[in-house]
């Protein structure tokens, strides 16, 4: 409990007041003789004990009185304690079998333990970073996979130390797409994930339900001085077919509307939305990568997604250094006077009841 004005506690010395005043009136009576007080005696005893110890209720209530003004003019409030921590550990779903000492150590010197939770890392930190008010600093253990750290690189006022571990599987593969090549194989795309980046690669497989038996349909808008372009564009799209054995039915288109699978735009006018290519594929054509290009365009390509394994650079991962975010430091506070005020009157009356009684 704290007070506004806490000379006024000093008041609370007049609780002599009520004392000196009980003691004052509580004078003896006159003695007056009487023949026998043989009957009376034992009900004269009961009604002087009990009249001794509704003076002591009074004595008591209106030393309370005096206690409790002294409150309500010192104005007290109550400030709820803020938990004191040294600072917050952060850490995802599997920090534990990599940093759990770390992590134990530091609960028990007196840092707080939060989840690192959702998908995108950053994020989270950002969260955290604006619900930490009045913590210094954090310590954060977490999977370093490159697909958990997206957009912009935060920025934080508070000291920051990020420590990450690489996935105990290093390899990961999954079928990308599947084709139809004849009545009895198909064609299979299959992704590999490592730590050092993704890769994919085709194999012949038996047919089986739920490979694409579709064209491919591609269509070609180029304007006039581009036939240099096209030929060489044609050969590409050749070459990726027979490497791929995908079924495509390409032709030339003379507006946007048309090519309904996939439609490449060598043109100075703008590329509709959709299209694949623009003006600077002029000289993309030449480049001896472009088939490999032609391929992930045509065949489509999801990439690993949350199968990367590739690792974000140690350095790169931790928040740059800022300006402070300003937090509200202030704690709330409670007003007790009107409590008091409360317990002044409940005093008040019961003193008065008492009295009367007495």
């Amino acid at each position: 409990m704290h007070f506004l004005q806490p000379i006024w506690l000093a008041a609370m010395a007049a609780v002599v007041l009520p004392v000196i005043v009980h003691f004052w009136n509580d004078r003896r009576g006159k003695v007056l003789r009487v023949g026998s007080v043989a009957l009376l005696e034992g009900a004269s005893q009961r009604m002087s004990w009990s009249r001794r110890i509704s003076e002591w209720w009074l004595l008591l209530l209106r030393c309370l009185l005096v206690m409790a003004l002294a409150l309500v003019l010192a104005g007290p409030y109550w400030t709820p304690r803020a938990v004191s921590v040294k600072g917050w550990v952060l850490a995802d779903s599997g920090a534990v079998g990599f940093y759990g000492k770390s992590i134990d150590s530091l609960v028990a010197a007196g840092w707080a333990r939060r989840e690192l939770r959702g998908d995108d890392y950053w994020r989270s930190f950002r969260a955290e970073d604006g619900a930490a008010s009045g913590v210094a600093e954090f310590r954060i253990f977490s999977s370093g996979v490159i697909h958990h750290f997206r957009g912009v690189r935060p920025t934080s006022g508070r000291v920051v130390h990020w420590d990450i571990y690489a996935p105990k599987d290093s390899v990961r593969e999954w079928k990308e797409k599947a084709w139809v090549v004849s009545a009895d194989s198909g064609w299979v795309m299959r992704g590999v994930a490592k730590l050092t980046g993704s890769t994919f690669a085709y194999q012949m497989a038996a047919r089986e339900e739920g490979m694409d038996t579709s064209v491919l349909d591609i269509g070609i808008y180029a304007d006039a001085g581009y036939q240099q372009e096209v030929h060489y564009l044609k050969a590409g799209l050749q070459a990726v077919q027979e490497f791929t054995h995908r079924r495509m039915r390409v032709g030339m288109t003379g507006s946007s509307a048309e090519g309904a699978g996939r439609l490449f735009w060598l043109s100075s006018k703008p590329r509709p939305s959709g299209a694949i290519g623009d003006s600077s594929w002029k000289d993309l054509v030449w480049d001896r990568e472009f088939p490999a290009v032609l391929a992930r365009l045509v065949l489509g390509e999801e990439g690993p997604g949350k199968r990367d394994l590739r690792m974000i650079d140690q350095g790169q991962v931790a928040p740059l250094v800022g300006r402070a975010r300003a937090h509200d430091a202030r704690m709330p506070t409670i007003d007790l006077g009107p409590a008091v005020w409360v317990l002044l009157l409940l005093l008040f009356v019961t003193e008065r009841w008492l009295s009367k009684r007495a």
